[in-house]
């Protein structure tokens, strides 16, 4: 008899998660024929309409990152519950949650045991990311829902720890599961089709039958919405309301000639150095030797401008994110805040709107009578002049 294992999909943050969680809900038939179950978790529902979740992983996260609860116990109850639900034929049970990437030894070594006793073994899938685009990501995302209110360049110095922590959470793993049972994958690398890919090799469906995909998971703010969200942060000292006003804009559509958010050169070149001697540790443990895993460095060579610095907030879109700080901070939670920001939102979309028209009315005027206009009559240098005061 095969031995049953649980499949631990534990991250790391910002390589794919959300889209991965919403690709297992919507599959799980697919899944079943290849003998791997996928527990409906609280938020099951959630991740088949594709929204952001926490994954299926249930009492396990808090317990594996050290916390005080739940109790050993009722893990143990848990899992129970689970591999109960198990159904026969399936020799893999597929539990997702990318804050497992930071289990502690103790309790990462404390499930290892707790399956055994079970007949279950453990095997866990890791996804790593080149060092300056995860930064970005990371910290837009920090920015979107941690309130980070402070620059690409200051957020990099405040949490310089975190490549380091990179091998100390894959040692963790590599240790307490063994090498022949973590499978590190490299997120760039399989980015185009990161679905199929772990469908078709790490869970085993057969290619004939390709998994379903949907629209974009957990979309990244540009980096307009992500200026809109440091000018919301530096005014809200709530965190849970901030992100309130986040999610209202992680839900629209991206802003209409927004910019992908981007290092600059020196921001870039700031991050390789604090990452490369981390990316060279992955690059010989799980990749022998070889360069998969990047720095990111060489893609943003070309960035002479910090997209995350550099955005420049014109008055009418101060006003209207006045406003909605004002809404958010006085509204109760559970109210109509989000509708609100949204109405707002789209405000500020109408206004972009309107004084690109009035921008493209100019230049016509210009191209076809530059030198039509009267005493009583702005000339087309007096109307630029205007509109140059409405930003």
């Amino acid at each position: 008899m095969v031995e049953r294992r649980l499949l631990l999909h534990a991250g790391m943050p910002k390589t794919g998660t959300s889209a991965l969680q919403a690709a297992f809900a919507r599959n799980e038939r697919l899944l079943e024929a290849a003998g791997v179950h996928h527990p409906e978790g609280g938020a099951h529902r959630r991740a088949l309409r594709g929204k952001v979740t926490a994954g299926n992983a249930g009492p396990l996260t808090p317990w594996l990152r050290g916390g005080d609860e739940p109790s050993r116990d009722e893990v143990a109850t848990w899992l129970d519950d689970l591999l109960g639900q198990t159904p026969a034929g399936a020799d893999r049970v597929l539990i997702s949650s990318e804050t497992c990437f930071y289990a502690v030894v103790e309790r990462a070594t404390a499930l290892r045991e707790l399956l055994a006793e079970r007949g279950c073994g453990l095997e866990a899938l890791v996804l790593v990311r080149d060092a300056v685009p995860w930064t970005v990501s990371t910290y837009g995302q920090h920015v979107q829902r941690l309130g980070h209110a402070g620059s690409l360049a200051q957020w990099v110095e405040q949490f310089r720890h975190v490549y380091a922590d990179w091998r100390t959470r894959l040692t963790t793993l590599r240790e307490v599961l063994g090498p022949e049972s973590l499978t590190v994958l490299h997120y760039d690398s399989h980015r185009a089709d990161l679905v199929g890919h772990v469908f078709a090799e790490v869970l085993g469906v057969p290619t004939a039958t390709p998994p379903r995909q949907d629209a974009p998971v957990n979309r990244t703010l540009g980096a307009r919405e992500v200026a809109w969200m440091r000018e919301v942060n530096a005014s809200i000292d709530d965190v849970d309301r901030a992100r309130g006003v986040g999610n209202v804009l992680l839900k629209g559509e991206p802003l209409v000639g927004d910019v992908p958010l981007r290092a600059g050169r020196a921001e870039a070149a700031r991050i390789a150095e604090l990452a490369e001697p981390h990316v060279a540790w992955v690059n010989d443990t799980f990749f022998h030797g070889g360069p998969v895993l990047g720095t990111g460095l060489d893609a943003a060579a070309d960035a002479d401008v910090d997209t995350a610095a550099s955005v420049t907030l014109g008055d009418d879109e101060r006003a209207a994110l006045g406003l909605a700080v004002h809404l958010a901070e006085r509204l109760p939670r559970g109210s109509g805040v989000d509708a609100e920001v949204a109405e707002l939102r789209g405000r500020l979309q109408e206004e972009r709107r309107r004084r690109r028209a009035a921008e493209r009315r100019l230049r016509r005027v210009e191209v076809e009578d530059p030198d039509t206009s009267t005493p009583d009559e702005p000339s087309p240098g007096r109307w630029r002049a205007a509109l140059r005061r409405r930003r």
